[in-house]
């Protein structure tokens, strides 16, 4: 009877140890998912309509967190983002945007006695028509949208924006990411075309690091040229004190000296170029002789500039060096794309073949490298090579190695440059820099050798030497069609059983063929491929060979 209490109290102390532990596997736990919950090996906290509950960890990372998502990457108007297309005909400075996408972006104009009648025109359109408006602001920051209004064209007035379609002629700012550099984004003129990408000139493509293989880029349009007539009008006539106070405030390092004004009766009045000169840095001298010249042109034309301080002329934009260089550059590409496209540029069986003595000392050349490349291979093969400084074995095998073959391919390359006649157009294409190697040897992609058809180890320049990159961009269009034939997009036959054989190479390096035990006739029945025998020719249930009947146009 005594025992009874001391048990009951034994196996409650164990049950709310137990439970103690419990909770406290339990709280880790979500404490632990808390922070993660795709942690491996746990399973997922969940909510209570069975959802997993979104953890710290992934509300932070990837894309879509906050970081990447909200704070490094916002989504922002007034852009538009889609495929580049190259084209030739543009200016360097201009950028071809689609119709559709002028239609939707807009350009807040303001409405002044100079082009009142031309917005009054577009609000006239509406958003539907081009050119045309899609909204109108009044003075008041109330916005009229044109789908509903139709009548807004008949109360413009001064000082209202029109929110117009974009023209040509407008600058929007040009970006590709990732913006590495300040070149990565850039100003552009807007050109209209008739497409569904944007457009851009191929001269244009180095700073964005762009080609156009399926890039896209971003078009932001911004208050790019309203900087232009404020800096034309800020240099003409005198302000009063309360507004040069309230300019002073955004000069950069303003120490709070306020200038002697340049009319003190009867009211204290600054210059234009008097504010503009306190942002130019001392030690600035420039100057720009007027027409016709004088110390002190009557127009205010010109630009003298002495010390930081303006003395005379206008803050404007005038054609000057980079300008007059787009123009060059721009005259200087059109001239070579109408020559092109009235004389064209093709490579025949002419331009491959170079004469008797070139081919004799490229092959002579060639030859003696090779030669040193085996030496150097059967010094690998002796162990007679020794690891170089902080190379490995191997290193220091591949490298002497690609110095005989860059030697090789280099030195015939200059010889044949020098001995081929100017008009090969293949001699053309490689002294303009339109060529295209790796620069090392190809790597072992198949277990111990380059392709299935190479020995295994096999280090000769045969096996692991030079591969051109576009030879994989000129395959692209051949493929294999329903007959077994291999052809181009346009038909043309490349082979008429793919690999001569009809095997995939996918598929041959992992396979067991049986060559031991079968007999001769039992091995050509069961691998080789022969669609003109009847004997060896595809099985008819896995590919037909013939003409197909079933269509009254074949």
């Amino acid at each position: 009877m005594n025992q009874n209490p001391s048990t009951s109290d034994a196996a409650s102390r164990r049950e709310h140890l137990l439970m103690s532990l419990l909770f406290e596997q339990l709280l880790q736990f979500h404490v632990a998912t808390y922070m993660d919950n795709d942690i491996a090996g746990i399973p997922q906290a969940l909510q209570k309509c069975g959802c997993p509950v979104k953890a710290i960890r992934a509300r932070l990372k990837g894309k879509e967190g906050r970081l990447r998502g909200n704070l490094m990457g916002k989504r922002v108007e007034f852009s538009a983002r889609t495929v580049i297309t190259g084209d030739p005909n543009l200016e360097q400075d201009e950028v071809g945007v689609p119709k559709s996408i002028a239609m939707t972006l807009t350009y807040p104009e303001h409405v002044t006695p100079y082009n009142i009648a031309y917005l009054q025109e577009l609000v006239r359109n509406g958003p539907t028509a081009y050119p045309g408006a899609r909204y109108v602001v009044r003075d008041t920051r109330q916005h009229i949208d044109l789908r509903y209004n139709k009548r807004a064209d008949a109360f413009l007035q001064y000082g209202w924006i029109v929110e117009r379609h974009l023209k040509d002629g407008d600058f929007v700012l040009f970006n590709r990411q990732p913006s590495l550099h300040k070149m990565s984004m850039m100003s552009h003129r807007v050109c209209l075309m008739p497409y569904s990408t944007f457009h851009l000139n191929l001269s244009v493509t180095p700073p964005y690091n762009a080609d156009f293989d399926g890039d896209e880029m971003n078009m932001h349009l911004g208050a790019v040229t309203d900087y232009l007539p404020a800096g034309k009008q800020a240099g003409h006539g005198h302000r009063a004190g309360h507004s040069v106070q309230n300019i002073l405030l955004w000069v950069p390092d303003w120490d709070g000296t306020v200038p002697i004004p340049a009319i003190i009766k009867p009211k204290p009045m600054w210059t234009g170029k008097q504010i503009l000169s306190m942002v130019i840095p001392r030690g600035i001298n420039i100057q720009h002789s007027a027409e016709p010249k004088s110390a002190n042109p009557l127009f205010d034309d010109g630009m003298l500039i002495e010390n930081g301080e303006i003395v005379f002329g206008i803050i404007e934009r005038r054609p000057s060096g980079p300008e007059a260089t787009r123009t060059l550059f721009t005259g200087l590409q059109q001239v070579v794309n109408s020559w092109l496209f009235h004389h064209g540029f093709s490579i025949g069986i002419r331009d491959t073949i170079a004469d008797k003595k070139t081919m004799a000392y490229i092959t002579q050349h060639i030859a003696e490298r090779k030669t040193n490349v085996q030496q150097i291979i059967i010094d690998a093969t002796h162990n007679r090579i020794k690891a170089a400084p902080g190379m490995t074995i191997r290193k220091s095998f591949e490298s002497p190695v690609e110095r005989e073959l860059n030697l090789a391919h280099d030195t015939s390359g200059q010889y044949e440059q020098k001995n081929v006649k100017e008009d090969n157009n293949v001699k053309q294409m490689v002294v303009a820099g339109s060529k295209s190697v790796e620069g090392r040897r190809i790597p072992f992609d198949f277990p111990h050798r380059t392709l299935p058809h190479f020995a295994k180890d096999d280090y000769s320049p045969e096996a692991r030497g030079f591969h051109p990159t576009p030879l994989v961009k000129a395959l692209e269009h051949v493929m294999v069609n329903y007959d077994g034939t291999v052809r181009n997009s346009l038909g043309h036959f490349i082979q008429f059983v793919y690999g001569e054989d009809g095997m995939d190479g996918a598929f041959i390096e992992h396979q067991h063929i049986d060559t031991f035990s079968l007999n001769s006739w039992e091995f050509k029945h069961n691998y080789r491929v022969d669609i003109i025998d009847p004997h060896f020719a595809f099985l008819p249930s896995v590919l037909q060979i013939g003409i197909d009947n079933s269509s009254p146009e074949l």
